[in-house]
């Protein structure tokens, strides 16, 4: 069965006690392998039409560790204007939806070097994460 079980928030938290102005929310779902797709987020100012259509990507089970930068390149490459690679990796991805980083001919062939590239730019970013559980599941009944 296949479900949601996680989420990243990206937002500040200048001085707050939790996420503030998020502007990019990532779910994580699972079934026989994990999946990653946006969530549009209606609270950030700065809301910005996306580069390309990508909605979901796979990530590789052997190389998890960019997982989540993949997907931030992925569904916010606004953030990473900067990088030179952005515009060839516009032109590999075309109209694709997705990308699959379990097959290596789905991979633009520019997005190590645009992966290199955001880095810093990632690094600098303020998420969050959450696991998704059943509130029931966690909290004891109501009593009326």
């Amino acid at each position: 069965m296949a479900g949601y079980i996680g989420m990243y928030l990206f937002g500040d938290d200048r001085g707050n006690d939790g996420v503030n102005s998020i502007y990019l929310g990532i779910l994580v779902g699972t079934s026989d392998r994990q999946w990653l797709e946006p969530v549009q987020i209606k609270q950030s100012k700065n809301v910005v039409k996306p580069v390309w259509d990508i909605g979901v990507i796979i990530p590789d089970p052997d190389n998890y560790q960019n997982s989540l930068i993949d997907a931030c390149i992925a569904f916010a490459p606004h953030l990473f204007m900067n990088c030179t690679e952005l515009e060839n990796v516009k032109k590999e991805i075309g109209k694709s939806t997705r990308i699959d980083f379990t097959d290596k001919s789905q991979i633009p062939k520019s997005w190590n070097s645009l992966r290199r590239q955001a880095l810093p730019i990632f690094e600098k970013l303020s998420i969050f994460d959450a696991s998704i559980r059943k509130i029931v599941d966690i909290y004891p009944r109501l009593i009326e």
